[in-house]
């Protein structure tokens, strides 16, 4: 494969898990039911999801270290992306944080 190619697949993929794990935890963060069965369901798939995210980045880099770093790269971009969207947590008089949006 054109290396050029590779390493632009890279950043993608890495950008696109990025985006799939932030919007996942502000997904999960937002919708709380309140209810610890459903939220303790929550875990596995969660740890899952960043397992495939592993094996997918693997697949992208395609063996190579400069389209791995790409894909690191892109997945830090989209976790400063998510942080910029949601905004910083506003503090309760309680000492806990609302989360916002």
């Amino acid at each position: 494969m054109n290396e050029t190619l590779l390493r632009a697949l890279g950043l993608v993929a890495g950008l696109m898990f990025g985006a799939l794990v932030y919007g996942g935890l502000w997904w999960i963060l937002r919708n709380r039911a309140g209810k610890p069965a459903y939220e303790f369901s929550r875990s596995p798939l969660a740890r899952l999801g960043l397992a495939l995210v592993l094996a997918g980045s693997y697949w992208a880099g395609g063996r190579r270290w400069e389209p791995l770093l790409l894909c690191l790269l892109g997945f830090v971009a989209a976790r400063l992306a998510a942080v910029l969207l949601a905004g910083s947590p506003e503090p309760k008089k309680n000492g806990s944080f609302k989360i916002s949006a």
